[in-house]
């Protein structure tokens, strides 16, 4: 089902001012932040899926021409996401556990997109925006410091529900730490969950012992 929008709720640069019916098609008046032109139509169902975030006057740099840059969709969805604006299951996660966005990115509080693509840099292909990742699991804020690109892979390796494990001052999960040392991800399993090794024994022992018994 479709999320119903509100005065007031925002997509993007854009905020929903007043819902205006066209031949039978649902429009909304929008004010973009940039402030750069006046409230204008838009159909409610591009609102919803991201098609339009922002004005033709939205204030672009490093060669953007379009709002619908793929580094600019990243800005929006982070924004969307901690407002509750985009209809996905994770929308309530993030706002009941007060994930925020700083102030330098943050269009409510000064900041911009300018900022963002300053601090992060255009998306490399095949990466979304990760805080987790750079800011720990279960950060609570977007910013410069806390946030980086990252594959689909790196971001299933870092998860509320992913145990990591820390050697010599780097922490990725078991998966991770197989694929680095070059080791049977079973073998390392085995280890580690099963007869409780420590990851550093476990990632420095030669395979091929027999586990069963061993101490740690």
């Amino acid at each position: 089902m479709n999320k119903e929008i509100n005065e007031g709720d925002i997509f993007g640069s854009l905020t929903a001012v007043k819902e205006v019916k066209s031949k039978g098609t649902r429009h909304w008046l929008c004010q973009c932040s940039c402030g750069r032109g006046e409230p204008h139509l838009v159909r409610a169902n591009k609102l919803r899926s991201g098609e339009t975030l922002g004005c033709k006057h939205c204030p672009l740099k490093h060669g953007h021409s379009s709002v619908n840059s793929k580094t600019y969709r990243s800005w929006c969805a982070m924004l969307q996401r901690i407002r509750g604006t985009i209809s996905t299951t994770s929308d309530p996660f993030y706002k009941d556990r007060g994930v925020l966005v700083c102030d330098r990115w943050n269009p409510d509080k000064g900041g911009s997109f300018e900022n963002f693509l300053d601090d992060m840099g255009e998306r490399p292909e095949g990466t979304t925006l990760d805080k987790d990742i750079k800011g720990g699991i279960g950060c609570l804020i977007y910013s410069k410091d806390t946030c980086r690109w990252a594959t689909p892979k790196e971001q299933a390796n870092h998860t509320r529900r992913c145990r990591l494990y820390e050697y010599k001052g780097k922490v990725q999960s078991l998966k991770m730490w197989a694929e680095e040392f070059q080791i049977n991800y079973g073998s390392l399993y085995y280890r580690v969950i099963t007869s409780g090794w420590d990851i550093a024994k476990a990632l420095t022992q030669p395979i091929g012992l027999n586990y069963v018994g061993a101490s740690k």
